[in-house]
């Protein structure tokens, strides 16, 4: 006949594993780092009254290489004060009355502070300038829409969005306004993306938005990056690389799906315009001459469904475009997905 374990076992086994989970869960909290946005865990915001806008846009989360906003997690809201100003479970700030107020927001156990300065409407004193920058923003901030979710499906719409929002603000409000929403301390001689210079003065708050979206972004194209080996299920996987004349062509095992598209839309917007086909995306690799000791750039365009990319090799010299021969039995090593070095002999 067997054995049974004693009752007693079991409950100090239960009890071993219980503490191994709040230790593991403890360790895990403390790799995360929370802040806002343009300090470390408390902030000012001078406001108006009956503002509306999520708070949590201007959470910063980090975690390893992911990257958050509050609104993005199932983070905890409360006010010191519902006269003052209200806040949802989901971060929806309303500011009611002229006034002051803490508004804090808990992820992992750690906590931060806004402090709220709620003024009158129509309350701040700037120049005519500022006043329709302001109004540019606002305007430009309407047409800003967060999704539950980016995928594959709507990737390139919304990345449409954030790219238009920037230059808009880039062209109207930058030398007067933060693109979240902050009024800038004194105008810009020039037109940046630089918020270094801004008051505490929150104008336009749901410019806020602009941090979610881009953050949904990015991390959409962390998970979804053909060249990056952090995407261990979607980056490209070569089958076979070879070169003639001025061409490099590298044969994938599988077809390029929407969502690498996407997402070397996301990572190379420089050489992505709004006005490009959303089946296609460009990017560009450097291809080293092992005799010459020399690298060139290669120009890439990439088109969803397709097995073979090609690769127009150039001068690793502005403006990228001068032609390059490869050298008849010469060895290149192709710096196509990062730590995966493709050699091949030049045809």
């Amino acid at each position: 006949m067997k054995k049974q374990l004693p009752l007693k076992l079991f409950f100090i086994f239960f009890i071993c594993l219980s503490v191994l989970f709040s230790v593991t869960e403890n360790c895990d909290a403390a790799n995360y780092f929370i802040r806002w946005k343009y300090s470390g865990t408390e902030t000012d915001m001078n406001i108006e009254k009956g503002q509306s806008f999520y708070i949590g846009d201007f959470v910063m989360i980090t975690y390893g290489k992911e990257y958050y906003t509050g609104s993005m997690v199932g983070g905890t809201y409360a006010t010191s004060a519902k006269k003052i100003a209200t806040v949802t479970k989901k971060g929806l700030v309303k500011t009611k009355k002229v006034g002051t107020c803490d508004i804090t927001f808990k992820y992992k156990g750690k906590t931060i502070t806004a402090h709220l300065n709620v003024i009158a409407k129509g309350g701040f004193n700037y120049t005519s300038q500022y006043d329709s920058a302001f109004s540019a923003l606002k305007k430009n901030a309407k047409a800003l829409s967060v999704p539950k979710k980016i995928s594959s499906g709507n990737a390139v719409t919304y990345l449409k969005k954030q790219t238009n929002y920037l230059s808009k603000w880039g062209q109207n409000t930058c030398r007067y306004t933060t693109y979240d929403g902050y009024a800038n301390t004194y105008i810009r001689n020039e037109n940046n993306t630089v918020n270094e210079d801004r008051s505490n003065d929150l104008v336009v708050p749901q410019a806020g938005r602009y941090l979610t979206l881009l953050a949904k972004l990015r991390e959409f194209k962390r998970k979804n990056d053909p060249l990056s080996t952090d995407s261990t299920t979607n980056n490209f996987k070569v089958k076979k690389v070879t070169g003639s004349g001025s061409t490099v062509t590298i044969t994938l095992k599988k077809a390029i799906s929407q969502a690498q598209i996407a997402a070397v839309k996301i990572k190379y917007p420089s050489l992505n315009s709004s006005g490009d086909s959303a089946k296609t995306a460009k990017m560009s690799t450097l291809i080293y001459s092992v005799k010459a000791k020399t690298y060139y750039r290669g120009n890439i365009t990439l088109k969803k469904g397709s097995k073979t990319v090609t690769v127009k090799v150039v001068q690793n010299a502005f403006p990228y475009s001068t032609a390059v021969t490869l050298t008849k039995g010469t060895k290149y090593t192709l710096h196509f997905v990062p730590e995966t070095l493709s050699t091949f002999t030049s045809k």
